[in-house]
């Protein structure tokens, strides 16, 4: 169960005994259920589990000598452009905070306030709900000397009475997802997980009633002997980071795309995808809560979710098109740069916008709730008609 297959880094002597607790943990939750949990549940025991969870237990790691690198951490230029994309906003609606959801080690946070200072167009506050209490640690040692600019505040729960934008950079694929099949008859299984062996593997069961309602209410036909993946926590926790909102622009970026393709007859298993010492992979059911499990984000599902919520959506682009769309990028002074800045400059631009790499299979969604205004930068690429 922890030994990694072969091209992966082993586990490191330290995690022994962590590793012991984890194992008896999940032997104790399957043997209470018969041998087996959905995969929804044992991806919630593998990120959230108290004390254990890749997530709540604190093992999370990010930048180049962690597990995974995010934009944020790729460069300080994906903030700044958010930062120029949203300051028209802020200028304009003085009442307004920000909340970022999932602010990692608030390397994105101290990009945008920093920015927004240069163009004064800070906001009354700055929020971060975190829910994990390592990374909030991390998150208000690195934004203590940013008080001086601005009030932030460290939240567990969303903000109550809010106005202002919310921003979600990689979160919706840290959501929990059920497993299914469907078989040459149309018959919908749920995939779950077992031990055998003391090895985890997956099994099949009949799917309930909630995970057959929710397949049959996609705008797709799944195709025959498929197997996929399916997020049926998109609407509740919507309603729940909004439900408190008087007025709201959510501007939310991952990666993913439409349900057309998601749910495409080439993506035959799914969207998993795991992450371990900068090794990404799709084998979920080893080395649990000691590496990273996401799943790619259904843009139409979100749009979807949104919309029975009463709220709109304005916009929906590639990371490379809003990024651009901010002008931020053409105002580098690229002559007042040594030659190493300018090399890294490049580097760094290419991997946020090029096709091959994040500009293109990550997607930006703008929602708004009780609000009519749309970020600039968000337009410069309608991709609507795709959902």
């Amino acid at each position: 169960m922890f030994t990694p297959p072969t091209g992966l880094p082993s586990v490191a002597s330290d995690l022994e005994m962590h590793t012991e607790s984890i194992t008896a943990a999940l032997d104790k939750k399957l043997s209470e259920n018969n041998n087996y949990i959905s995969f929804a549940e044992y991806m919630q025991f593998c990120l959230y589990q108290p004390q254990l969870g890749y997530y709540s237990g604190g093992l999370h790691k990010f930048g180049q000598d962690g597990d995974f690198t995010t934009a944020p951490e790729v460069s300080v230029l994906f903030g700044e452009c958010i930062a120029q994309a949203i300051a028209p906003l802020l200028s304009k609606n003085t009442d307004w905070d920000i909340c970022e959801l999932g602010p990692g080690r608030g390397a994105l946070a101290e990009a945008i306030i920093n920015h927004l200072n240069k163009l004064d167009a800070l906001p009354q506050s700055y929020q971060l709900l975190e829910v994990s209490a390592s990374l909030s640690d991390l998150q208000k040692s690195r934004l203590k000397p940013l008080h001086k600019h601005l009030e932030i505040k460290h939240l567990q729960e969303p903000p109550n009475k809010f106005k202002g934008i919310i921003i979600g950079n990689e979160v919706i694929d840290a959501l929990v997802v059920e497993r299914f099949y469907v078989n040459e008859q149309d018959e919908i299984f749920q995939i779950g997980v077992s031990i055998q062996d003391a090895r985890l593997v997956e099994v099949a069961q009949a799917a309930p009633d909630y995970l057959v309602q929710a397949i049959k209410n996609l705008d797709v036909d799944i195709p025959k002997n498929f197997s996929s993946d399916i997020c049926c926590q998109l609407k509740p926790w919507l309603k729940h980071i909004t439900e408190n909102c008087e007025e709201a622009i959510l501007l939310f970026s991952d990666y993913g795309f439409s349900q057309s393709e998601y749910y495409s007859p080439e993506r035959n298993d799914g969207t998993i995808r795991c992450h371990y010492r900068q090794h990404a992979h799709n084998n979920a059911l080893i080395l649990p809560a000691l590496q990273d499990i996401t799943a790619w984000v259904d843009f139409t599902a979100l749009g979807n979710a949104a919309l029975s919520l009463g709220m709109e959506i304005p916009a929906y682009s590639t990371q490379a098109h809003v990024l651009l769309g901010s002008g931020h990028l053409q105002t580098l002074d690229f002559e007042a740069m040594t030659e190493v800045q300018r090399f890294q400059t490049s580097k760094e631009i290419q991997t946020l916008t090029l096709p091959a790499n994040m500009g293109e299979r990550f997607r930006f969604m703008q929602l708004n709730k009780n609000c009519d205004e749309v970020i600039p930068a968000m337009q410069l690429r309608d991709l609507r008609h795709q959902l």
